[in-house]
């Protein structure tokens, strides 16, 4: 194929600006749409602030990596946002690469261009979670292990380490390709002698720390987790095999834009690229189809094996970012420059078909002129209520401490959005500790259940928080023209400071 695609200087201005545009509208867009932010953004700040380990069935550092942006950035709206498009952003770079040391330049770059109309790189990963976050692991973990097979040098073993320890800490699925990886260590002749020597055995150590603190907390509270799959699997064995074939069709309805997109590129009919051998030291051609065809067999296992239908249209995120790779290496492509120019159309069509819906989905997540998600609240408008509650009584001072005592997705919304520090008292197993609350006073916000009146203060509250005063239940109503529009009743207790 002749290099004038990549070579061309209009090539390179337009890949550029598409590139710039496609952040800065990921970012702006939803930032302008979004009056509330999603409810797992607003649990994901909230416990960041308290440092967990873990949350609720998934490990804890996306929640650090969404406090840390929101922090920096002074709790402003595009925080997350651009939390999610930075993790983008590395995946983007990772993929360039990975796709470098099996591809051309011109067919790197396609590759990775390709990937802007991937659904989980727009509206599906609006925000940084443990979805999106996990993809940055996937990628750089198989970049990483492919530069072992390239140059065998220490340091590469362990920046694998470090990588699927990471990938650990974000979401538990990560142990998939750890499985597949260490398959390959098996299967490969030239890959099991690597076992006498140290490499691998450092990789093992580093994510080995990586993963231990996070272990020994599970250990501990492992409760919520088993509670949670346990719940899946119930949810998932009155429909298993319908709710499995509907996940793997939507995996690929949201991988036809990349297929299109590339399609032009491929002689008719499909013929296999003849591989050779360069000086580059390429590792093993077929480890990318071995990584790639590994994972989707373990995530088969794993549906049967539990009863839960995974991957579905949130979870199968991580599963097709090397595709673009494999085909353009697996398959003969043309040298005809108006194909190569169709494919690079198809790349920018389908990408802005991804950012027009990027608002619509912000949009439609937190539109309150009419009926509600029972998970989407206007935290703001909330927030500003118990703002003044303290204010009245305490004019001359900021309240140090809001904090929920039950887990509800407005109450979190409440603590977001208050200038107060967010406080999470109780959160499926896990506690937060209630003496700074208890010396420099907040307000204690629930919503009102079988436990937790709403016209008293329940024992267990009083009992952690003596001094709490009752002060009463607000009603939050989104639309009073809709009586129908269910309302958010909300009780609450002021615990004046001691100090």
């Amino acid at each position: 194929m002749n290099n004038t695609f990549h070579h061309s200087y209009y090539h390179h201005i337009l890949l550029s600006t598409i590139l710039i545009l496609f952040f800065i509208l990921n970012i702006l867009l939803p930032t302008w749409c979004c009056s509330c932010l999603r409810s797992d953004t607003l649990e994901e700040i909230c416990i960041g602030n308290e440092w967990s380990l873990y949350c609720f069935c998934h490990p804890g550092l996306p929640t650090w990596i969404n406090r840390f942006f929101w922090e920096i950035f002074n709790c402003s709206e595009y925080a997350p946002y651009l939390a999610s498009r930075f993790c983008i952003a590395l995946d983007l770079l990772g993929l360039w690469f990975l796709a470098r040391i099996f591809l051309s330049p011109s067919k790197a770059i396609i590759s990775v261009f390709s990937m802007l109309g991937y659904w989980y790189f727009n509206g599906g990963g609006l925000m940084l979670n443990h979805s999106m976050s996990v993809i940055t692991c996937w990628i750089w973990s198989i970049y990483f292990f492919c530069r072992v097979l390239q140059t065998e040098k220490n340091r590469y073993w362990i920046a694998l380490g470090i990588m699927l320890g990471l990938g650990l800490n974000c979401k538990y699925t990560a142990i998939i390709l750890i499985l597949s990886l260490l398959s390959y260590m098996f299967i490969n002749p030239k890959a099991r002698t690597y076992w006498k020597t140290s490499g691998p055995w450092l990789t093992i150590l580093s994510a080995i720390l990586l993963f231990l603190p996070h272990l020994c907390s599970v250990l501990h509270r492992w409760e919520p987790i088993f509670a949670f799959i346990t719940r899946q699997k119930t949810v998932a064995e009155s429909s298993f095999i319908l709710d499995m074939t509907t996940g793997w069709l939507i995996q690929l309805a949201i991988i036809s834009p990349i297929l299109l997109s590339l399609l032009p590129l491929f002689t008719f009919p499909f013929r296999r690229e003849k591989i050779s051998i360069s000086s580059k030291n390429i590792p093993d051609h077929n480890i990318l189809y071995f990584i790639f065809f590994t994972t989707l067999l373990f995530h088969f296992i794993f549906q049967c094996i539990t009863g839960v239908a995974f991957p579905n249209r949130h979870y199968g995120s991580h599963l097709w970012t090397l595709l673009p790779i494999i085909l353009l290496q697996g398959l003969q492509t043309v040298s005809t420059r108006w194909k190569w120019n169709l494919a690079f159309f198809w790349i920018i069509f389908f990408t802005i078909i991804e950012i027009i819906t990027l608002p619509v989905m912000t949009w439609n997540a937190s539109n309150y002129s009419a009926r509600p998600s029972e998970r989407f609240y206007p935290g703001k408008a909330m927030a500003q209520e118990f703002d003044n509650i303290w204010h009245e009584v305490f004019p001359n001072t900021k309240c140090p401490y809001i904090a929920t005592y039950n887990y509800r997705y407005g109450l979190m919304a409440i603590c977001v959005y208050s200038q107060s520090q967010p406080h999470i008292v109780t959160h499926e197993g896990f506690y937060s500790s209630s003496k700074e609350l208890n010396e420099k006073g907040g307000i204690l916000i629930w919503c009102p259940d079988e436990k937790f009146p709403d016209n008293m203060i329940s024992e267990e509250i009083k009992n952690e928080y003596p001094n709490a005063i009752f002060k009463g239940c607000k009603d939050f109503r989104y639309n009073q023209k809709n009586p129908d529009v269910p309302s958010l009743k909300i009780a609450f207790a002021l615990v004046p400071p001691t100090q």
